[in-house]
């Protein structure tokens, strides 16, 4: 299981289909599980697109959305790149 510093990149989001492999980050002295909205966040949607896809998707499946996007972020700055 990879643990994601909460000061450092998070290099990859998988699909995460069951077995206890959501994303797990280091606070403090502690490890705990990444929520769907800080994957959500990770993969650079709106909370409020998060919130739209809660009252519809169970959180397992919030999961895996997260890990088959593509960084929003990244996307937008390949086709600045591009024109």
């Amino acid at each position: 299981t990879r643990v994601y510093s909460e000061k450092g990149w998070c290099p990859t989001l998988n699909s995460m289909n069951g077995g206890d492999r959501q994303p797990k980050i280091y606070v403090g002295d502690r490890v705990r599980r990444m929520t769907p909205l800080e994957c959500w966040r990770v993969m650079g949607y709106t909370d409020e697109d998060f919130y739209k896809a809660k009252k519809v998707i169970p959180n397992n499946k919030l999961y895996e959305r997260a890990g088959r996007g593509i960084a929003v972020p990244m996307l937008e700055e390949i086709c600045r790149n591009l024109l």
